[in-house]
């Protein structure tokens, strides 16, 4: 990660992602990204002990910070890692967001690095576990993917604009919340088709497993979209 200013020294994470299987690539199943949105409260996250290791004052309330990638020839991915207080509501909101591009880390950096950040962070956590909104987006080739019961794009008229219009994407919300997804996105843009799911599940800092995480998403976007391999 890199260092945010005034940093003094590194501090030090734990457990490789892809320590549970193969290396790891976002883009074998498409995804560009993968966020999770926590809100946790004062009295159950040690605020103390993330200033400290991020190198922050003690009246520092946000910060934000690019985690790079371990090792770029087995890892197609890095992450942003933001926190930020917010006093009012008395809890803390932390953002992790994958993204689908490497960003070489410098010699002798330390970690966390991309594929151990969530249980890096997870260490502030005074239980193993917390609930989390998860947003991910995925691009697929459009003479690759099929979207079979709703036609995109669609060609409409709008008579007050007095003109055509072209429908490319619609937003789905879906109150019996099926696999825990409460929302998805679907367009298509020229060349390509692009998913967006938004979900809300319980995250095990100790289990998280990376590659398992993206199997979850690609499954519920097999089911919004037919893609020829």
């Amino acid at each position: 990660m890199a260092p945010a200013k005034k940093a003094r020294k590194k501090s030090r994470g734990n457990g490789k992602d892809t320590a549970k299987g193969s290396p790891l690539r976002m883009r074998g199943v498409h995804c560009t990204s993968l966020s999770y949105r926590f809100k946790v409260a004062l009295e159950k996250f040690d605020l103390d002990a993330l200033r400290s290791a991020v190198h922050a004052e003690a009246d520092v309330k946000r910060s934000f910070h690019v985690v790079n990638t371990r090792d770029v020839a087995t890892e197609d991915y890095h992450a942003h890692f933001e926190w930020r207080v917010r006093a009012k509501e008395e809890e803390v909101t932390i953002e992790i967001k994958y993204v689908a591009s490497p960003v070489k880390s410098k010699p002798g950096e330390q970690e966390p690095f991309s594929d151990n950040l969530m249980h890096w962070v997870g260490q502030f956590f005074k239980h193993g576990d917390a609930n989390a909104k998860i947003h991910s987006d995925f691009e697929f080739e459009a003479k690759k993917a099929f979207l079979s019961w709703f036609p995109l794009p669609l060609r409409t008229r709008i008579a007050t604009l007095g003109g055509e219009a072209i429908l490319d994407g619609i937003a789905v919300a879906l109150p019996s919340e099926p696999d825990l997804v409460s929302r998805f996105f679907l367009s298509q843009i020229k060349d390509s088709v692009f998913v967006g799911i938004e979900s809300e599940r319980r995250i095990k800092f100790a289990d998280f497993w990376l590659s398992k995480e993206l199997q979850v998403e690609r499954s519920f976007a097999d089911k919004l979209i037919e893609v020829k391999s």
